[in-house]
């Protein structure tokens, strides 16, 4: 390999691990069209999604190639939206995903029992949440075992961020020391 190929060559892998369940943007310009949350029973924006994949790869994924110590950034994802996983798949790449039905309230309710005190409807929002966090790091864990590689750095973030400025991990404090794998 000639020194213009080694130097343009990524030096590590990036895994941004995406998850949750998305909603939609009705609402976010002040004129109520109907619920924006997910929780509320809106439904998942094809629009939005096609935003947040396109700012992805603008602010994350090209400038860790780029400027972010050379980087190959690789999407992992889980959703709770099976409904539009095939478009989710189709804007975002993944090189792996799932993309599973919400689970139900029964199913929800034995990890939020009355006995704690907690309001059921938040304890079961909060449940979901950290079981599509697991779910995602696992499945970056999947694919690590199934091609036999490590990920240098972990980036945990939702499917409906809409980045506005580069995130560059060698900008991260901590960056020149981390531990391989480490989760940002």
């Amino acid at each position: 390999i000639g020194s213009a190929t080694a130097h343009t060559m990524p030096r590590g892998r990036l895994a941004v691990v995406l998850h949750g369940k998305v909603g939609s943007m009705h609402g976010v310009d002040g004129v109520d069209r109907g619920p924006s949350r997910s929780i509320e029973g809106a439904r998942a924006s094809p629009t939005m999604m096609a935003l947040c994949a396109s700012a992805l790869q603008q602010h994350i994924v090209l400038p860790s190639r780029r400027r972010g110590g050379g980087l190959r950034a690789e999407v992992v994802g889980h959703s709770w939206n099976p409904e539009i996983g095939a478009l989710l798949d189709g804007l975002f790449s993944p090189v792996r995903s799932a993309h599973e039905p919400v689970l139900t309230p029964h199913m929800l309710l034995e990890y939020c029992p009355a006995t704690l005190g907690l309001d059921a409807r938040e304890c079961m929002r909060t449940y979901s949440q950290l079981l599509g966090v697991r779910r995602a790091l696992l499945l970056r864990a999947a694919e690590e075992r199934a091609r036999g590689i490590a990920y240098d750095a972990v980036l945990l973030s939702r499917w409906d961020v809409l980045w506005q400025r580069p995130l560059l991990p060698a900008e991260l404090p901590g960056w020149a020391t981390r531990a391989a794998g480490a989760v940002y």
